[in-house]
């Protein structure tokens, strides 16, 4: 039998008399021997702890702990040690202890008779109180968007000074109890506030310049992160004395739009210019957006089809600004009556003293029309019958008798029908894609075409159709096919 015959044991633990401070510091006396009759082979670490009960182990909350280098087979040693009770420790009662070979560091002949728990269980409290006395604001409205300084009051009411420091924040609240969940305007870093002592801070606070108006209360929170356990957590908040009327003086408005005159073309670019002002006496907190759209109506909104947008970095208050954009008419915009108009800050980044003046339609409603025209112009087939199953070239001419170019590409396909109106519900036996038709152009095409082997013996039409899936708006609709009659054979 290889025995250990070390056997390191606390004989004693002296502690303070009384209570006990979160964050506080003070010093323990206690004495260790070794019962046994060999020498530990090297250091080993005595530790002190708070525990929940009188069973002192390394899972406990270390307060403190000391190296020994060397205690004889039977010697004993006193010790002393300065604890630090943790500034978070929740307030509670618990057990200081001792454990010795805290990190078994050694091979003993009893393991279970490391730890030793001082006579009585203490009670852990905290012995700060952080205050605020006062804050001052200045009088009247608060303006959406607005920077202003306040002034406030704060103290430790307690008697252990803070570990650490701790925030002051500043908020706007819908009621008079000031917390953490209201919206936060300023904060300050405090590093010090010793017990018993006060003071005094300054803070520029800013009032988002998206806050929705209405009543408001402006506060001040003490700790507002909770970092210090303190005597009573209930006192850390205080608002300024009355409700605040927070209001916007951020009015964003057209003044003008000029649009050039005559029908508006599908897939057309064109220039318009307008000027806008901020009427109101608060300057817009970051930028915002100028929107121009087409509308069914003289009412412009985000709702309606946005052809341009312009952002805008700043309009102090009382200023105007003069704008151009180019506009794009979606080619497959429908053709109809439409008004053109703008719309200031169209994603209401800003609040505003009134949302209501924010569009602006252009004189008169405008036609909105198609220009592009696209049709088949020759179609040629090889002659005789065609047999089933069988590839051949046909050719084609297409052409855009329009005065506007195609957005995008668009497909010329070709088909075999039973009839003469040739449609894309018929039999596709080949296509092509366009990119680009020029108003007034015309395109000479190829296209191997396909029988099906399936395809049913008969008299057919062979047609070509531009624009198959109909991608352009076109002034003219109804003039896109073109067929000849062909003999299909097996």
């Amino acid at each position: 039998q290889v025995i250990s015959d070390i056997d390191l044991v606390p004989t004693a633990l002296h502690v303070p008399p009384g209570n006990i401070s979160t964050g506080s510091h003070f010093t323990v006396t206690s004495t260790i021997a070794n019962q046994g009759t060999s020498n530990p082979t090297g250091y080993f670490s005595v530790g002190y702890y708070l525990s929940t009960d009188a069973q002192i182990t390394a899972a406990d909350t270390k307060i403190a702990d000391r190296r020994v280098y060397s205690l004889r087979a039977g010697a004993g040693l006193n010790l002393s040690a300065t604890v630090y009770i943790p500034a978070g420790m929740a307030p509670g009662t618990y057990y200081l202890g001792v454990l010795v070979d805290k990190n078994d560091s050694q091979a003993e002949a009893n393991e279970g008779n490391n730890g030793l728990a001082a006579a009585g269980a203490r009670q852990v409290i905290s012995d700060i109180d952080l205050v605020p006395t006062a804050l001052h604001v200045p009088p009247g409205n608060i303006s959406t968007g607005s920077h202003f300084t306040v002034t406030s009051s704060i103290a430790n009411q307690g008697t252990s000074n803070p570990t650490g420091y701790f925030f002051v924040g500043y908020y706007l609240s819908t009621d008079a109890q000031i917390t953490a969940a209201d919206t936060k305007i300023a904060d300050r870093r405090v590093y010090s506030l010793r017990a018993g002592a006060g003071l005094n801070l300054s803070a520029t606070v800013y009032i988002p310049a998206g806050m929705a108006p209405g009543t408001y209360y402006l506060g001040v929170l003490v700790d507002k992160n909770d970092s210090q356990a303190e005597a009573n957590e209930g006192n850390n908040g205080l608002a300024a004395a009355g409700a605040r009327q927070v209001i916007s003086d951020i009015d964003l408005v057209p003044t003008a739009l000029h649009v050039p005159p005559g029908n508006i073309s599908t897939g057309s670019h064109f220039t318009v210019t307008s000027s806008i002002a901020n009427q109101g006496t608060s300057n817009p907190t970051g930028y915002f957006s100028v929107g121009y759209y087409l509308s069914t109506d003289a009412q412009i909104t985000a709702a309606d089809t946005k052809i341009a947008d312009r952002r805008i970095s700043s309009l102090r208050a009382g200023a105007g600004l003069n704008l151009s954009a180019t506009v794009y008419i979606p080619a497959r915009m429908a053709p109809g009556i439409y008004y053109l108009g703008v719309l200031v800050d169209e994603n209401d980044s800003q609040a505003e003293a009134d949302e209501g003046n924010n569009g602006l339609a252009a004189a008169g409603a405008r036609q909105v029309i198609s220009d592009i025209d696209l049709v088949p112009t020759a179609l040629h087939v090889p002659p005789g019958n065609i047999s089933t199953g069988s590839h051949f070239t046909v050719t084609s001419s297409i052409a855009n008798q329009g005065t506007s170019n195609p957005t995008g590409y668009f497909s010329v396909g070709y088909y075999l029908s039973t009839d003469a109106q040739i449609t894309a519900a018929d039999t596709k036996i080949a296509d092509r894609r366009i990119s680009s038709l020029r108003a007034g152009a015309g395109l000479n095409l190829s296209a191997t075409v396909y029988i099906p082997a399936g395809m049913a013996p008969g008299t057919y039409y062979l047609g070509v159709l531009v624009d198959e899936n109909d991608s352009q708006a076109e002034a003219d609709e109804s003039n896109n096919a073109l067929g000849t009659q062909v003999n299909v054979v097996q």
